[in-house]
This record gives C-alpha cells, sequence and structure tokens, in this order.
C-alpha cells in the first residue's frame, strides 16, 4: 500500500514539473523567435511523461489539421479538439494533458489583438507543436528498443 502511494506521489510530482501552465504560453507562443533551453527540455519531459497515450498518426493528423488552417479557421479547431477528447479513453492522460495545452494555446492566438500578433502567435505553436512531433518521434524509437 505505501509503495503504490510513493509512486503516485511521485507520478505527481513528476506531473507538475512538466505541466504547462498560463506562464509558459508567452514563451511557447515566441518560440519560434527565440527558444530556450529551458523550454525545450520542458517540452521533452512533457512528451517523453506523456507520449506512451498517444499514437504518431493521432499527432500529426491534429498538426496537419491546424497547420493548414486559416489564421482564421484557428478557432473551429478547437471543438475539433474537444470532439477528439470525447473519444480518448480517460486512462489516457497523457492524451487529455497535450490536448487540453493545445486548446489554451489556441485560445491564447486568439486574444492576440492584432491579426499580425495573431501569426506570430500561430508561428510559435507551430514552432513547439513540431518540437512535441520530433521528440515524440524519439521517445517512440526509444519505446520500441526496450
Amino acid at each position: 500500500m505505501n509503495r503504490n502511494w510513493n509512486k503516485n506521489k511521485d507520478r505527481n510530482r513528476n506531473q507538475q514539473q512538466t505541466s504547462f501552465d498560463e506562464q509558459w504560453f508567452p514563451k511557447i507562443l515566441d518560440m519560434h523567435r527565440s527558444a530556450t533551453n529551458e523550454l525545450i527540455d520542458k517540452i521533452k519531459k512533457f512528451v517523453e511523461n506523456n507520449a506512451r497515450d498517444i499514437t504518431t498518426s493521432q499527432l500529426r493528423n491534429i498538426f496537419g489539421d491546424i497547420k493548414k488552417a486559416e489564421l482564421h479557421q484557428l478557432p473551429l479547431k478547437r471543438p475539433k479538439l474537444a470532439y477528439i477528447m470525447g473519444r480518448t479513453d480517460n486512462r489516457k492522460k497523457g492524451m487529455f494533458e497535450l490536448l487540453n495545452l493545445l486548446d489554451d494555446l489556441l485560445k491564447e492566438i486568439g486574444k492576440a489583438d492584432t491579426k499580425e500578433n495573431q501569426e506570430e502567435k500561430r508561428l510559435g505553436f507551430l514552432a513547439f507543436f513540431e518540437a512535441v512531433l520530433a521528440y515524440h518521434k524519439f521517445f517512440e524509437k526509444v519505446k520500441q528498443n526496450k
């Protein structure tokens, strides 16, 4: 009993260290201009802890859909993310974590005061998503080699 409690405590501590709260949103959405090692390390840890719940095809489909969307279409991607969450097994916490983060970031893009600022934030969002895809592929390969 005590051993399981310690595992859950460690898992919760690890989740807190790898989750992205609102203070990270400006750094993420400006990533295409000024990525820091701290941010890249955080993305790596986030993906490492959540990669097992997400397939490459799911990630690529979401990324492709958002990447090809016009700026004015981005808010419409939020209900699509909600639909994916609704279809996802409740035990896949990593998938929910990522989809909620993407939803929050899309909402943040929409808050920008000008179209130019929205486009800049969109570019940062895409750079972030590309980093997620890259680390997901890396950890998928690591998992296969175990």
